[in-house]
């Protein structure tokens, strides 16, 4: 869960593990359960194209979102240097819910990414039992699938 301009974002993800190569654990994320209290909803439509996207650029942030530092330097000088997360790798379905309300509209341009990687961390975790406490988890042996 998560709370910034006075809206929330929580989320529930279903996943399997399976043996990667070179010894990595390949996750495929079959389900994302997201729920949003942003007060009155205004736009439904644009509010679950908001939550889809977060939950996808924080899950490639998750995964891949690394930018090597040498000599005080990023060495990713564009996108092209920048792991993305692609199509096949995204989630097979996310279900955005909304709560009903007559509270003043809120902002809901943030609050679905900061808690998609620790949902997914924690799915992880109660699959496995092994605890990732490193971003990208990537550098903990987990790729997407």
């Amino acid at each position: 869960m998560h709370h910034t301009f006075g809206s929330y974002g929580a989320h529930v993800v279903e996943v399997s593990v399976a043996p990667g190569a070179n010894g990595q654990k390949r996750v495929t994320i079959h389900k994302v359960v997201s729920v949003g209290d942003v007060g009155q909803p205004v736009n439904l439509s644009m509010l679950e194209a908001q939550m889809q996207g977060g939950i996808i650029d924080g899950i490639g942030a998750a995964f891949y979102g690394d930018v090597p530092i040498a000599n005080g330097r990023a060495m990713s000088r564009n996108f092209g240097d920048y792991r993305l997360i692609r199509m096949r790798e995204a989630p097979l379905a996310i279900e955005a819910h909304f709560i009903q309300s007559r509270l003043r509209p809120t902002g809901f341009g943030e609050p679905p990414l900061p808690p998609i990687a620790p949902a997914v961390a924690n799915a992880i975790s109660a699959l496995t039992g092994e605890r990732i406490r490193m971003m990208p988890f990537m550098k903990a042996g987990f790729v997407l699938g």
